[in-house]
């Protein structure tokens, strides 16, 4: 019999902030024993945007086949567009739903997921720097991922910081990292 659980985190490319907040699952995850699966989607040039790659290059399969290896999977999403891909399944096979927020609303995102588990939320944060708007522009927000992974923080952007800052002091957060990589 199978034992193990998922931390299933979805979301796409409007969402400026997954380069912090999937670190921060994934050391999530691992304190809690479970593995950590991500889906970030991204609109195909080809389909000029129009609908998300889960609807084809059986990405829905692999998800099926992914599942069939866990008794439990939590999903959370973090996403401004109306459609929860692979909610529905992960509802089917008996998973639970620990927060589907849109992109703005990390605070609340990390706070529903740190009380599902029962875990306070960590007293730092660790500001990352946000995407670049200009497509040509190097987007370092890969090359934060293992500080925020082995810190105990809080992986937020610079924008989110900016938006939500009393919204974090409220809910705890005392200390105030930044890490920034210059181009």
């Amino acid at each position: 019999m199978k034992n193990k659980k998922l931390l299933f985190f979805f979301s796409d490319e409007t969402c400026t902030s997954c380069n912090a907040v999937v670190p921060t699952l994934a050391r999530l995850a691992q304190e809690m024993g479970m593995d950590f699966e991500n889906y970030i989607a991204v609109r195909p040039w080809c389909w000029l945007g129009k609908v998300l790659p889960t609807v084809g290059y059986n990405h829905l399969e692999s998800f099926l086949y992914l599942a069939n290896f866990y008794d439990e999977i939590y999903y959370c999403s973090l996403t401004d567009r109306a459609s929860l891909p692979f909610r529905r399944e992960v509802l089917a096979f008996g998973g639970e739903v620990l927060s589907s927020r849109k992109c703005d609303d990390i605070a609340n995102f990390y706070a529903d997921i740190y009380a599902f588990f029962g875990k306070p939320i960590p007293a730092s944060v660790m500001i990352v720097p946000d995407r670049p708007d200009d497509e040509e522009a190097s987007d370092y927000g890969a090359y934060t991922y293992p500080d925020i992974l082995h810190s105990n923080a809080l992986g937020i952007t610079e924008s989110v910081w900016a938006k939500e800052k009393n919204i974090f002091l409220e809910k705890g957060v005392k200390e105030v990292l930044a890490l920034y990589c210059a181009p």
